[in-house]
């Protein structure tokens, strides 16, 4: 397997989303001020985009904000699991062995979302 790259995003480029439109996307987060799209040619892209724009305009691709600092895909979604130790959920996405962290709150939303 050949070493994740980086490149950096355009500051406020909607086409950039546009061409992925979700399609290419395992998921986004936040680390401090710096937003990360994981892609899934495991490729990570450095973005300027705050999380709150990058929700917003990633909704109608079916992209669901799971914790303060994550973003992912409804279709990436494979399992949801209790993490006892912290009292909240572990989420795993298809296709990789990443598992993120789903709060409380948002695993509430998530649920009625899935289950209605």
């Amino acid at each position: 397997m050949s070493p994740t790259s980086y490149r950096t995003a355009p500051p406020r480029d909607d086409k950039i989303l546009e061409k992925l439109g979700g399609v290419l996307i395992n998921y986004i987060e936040k680390k401090k001020d710096n937003t990360k799209i994981h892609l899934v040619n495991e490729e990570i892209i450095d973005s300027k985009e705050s999380l709150n724009d990058l929700e917003i305009k990633l909704q109608s691709y079916g992209f669901f904000r799971i914790h303060q600092s994550y973003i992912v895909p409804f279709k990436k979604i494979e399992e949801i699991k209790p993490d006892n130790y912290m009292k909240s959920y572990n989420l795993k996405l298809k296709d990789t062995d990443e598992i993120l962290s789903l709060s409380r709150n948002k695993y509430k939303i998530l649920k009625d979302m899935l289950f209605d």
